[in-house]
């Protein structure tokens, strides 16, 4: 994450988004993810990478806000916030993202609360959990352990599972073994 300035902006106005955006980040750090390296690895499917990526970034999620000791209300405020911001900067670049401009993609704009399949699959498809699972997950969980990589998988399977080629079991132990590969995990 780069300290740019409407992040440092944003620090004078809601400093516990960028606390929040910066404990994510510092997850990562310590755990060493790298989501550019797993995607380059042609040996692994795009669905196992996706859940990869998605346990990486949940991961750093839990850890971050764990770290914080927000309360659930105020966790919630932050993933709204960003949710609304995410939804902006979308689309704001809609006209300049060639998936759009080759019809591949509806212009599509969630609300907050919005967990239909259409909505889980677009995110997960790019390995990303909601604003919503976030603060769910956060709140639910202050560790990162097998029982939350599972309750994860769990989730991401379902949605995913007409695109995936394999069983639950067998999917959910390739991404495990995956994660710990790439992942410290």
């Amino acid at each position: 994450m780069k300290l740019s300035k409407p992040i440092l902006e944003l620090w004078e106005t809601d400093p516990n988004i960028v606390k929040f955006m910066l404990a994510h980040e510092i997850g990562h750090a310590i755990h060493g993810d790298n989501n550019k390296q797993i995607r380059k690895d042609n040996s692994v499917s795009k669905w196992v990478k996706n859940g990869v990526i998605f346990l990486s970034e949940m991961r750093a999620n839990i850890e971050g806000s764990s770290s914080l000791n927000f309360p659930s209300l105020e966790m919630d405020r932050i993933q709204r916030i960003l949710h609304n911001e995410n939804n902006r900067l979308f689309k704001e670049s809609l006209s300049t993202r060639l998936p759009i401009k080759l019809g591949w993609m509806k212009n599509i704009e969630y609300s907050y609360d919005d967990n239909s399949n259409e909505h889980l699959k677009y995110l997960f498809r790019r390995g990303y959990p909601t604003r919503k699972m976030i603060s769910v997950y956060t709140d639910k969980y202050k560790l990162f352990d097998a029982q939350v990589k599972n309750d994860l998988l769990d989730t991401f399977y379902e949605i995913i599972k007409e695109e995936v080629q394999t069983d639950k079991d067998t999917f959910k132990d390739e991404v495990i073994s995956t994660f710990s590969k790439y992942y410290n995990g």
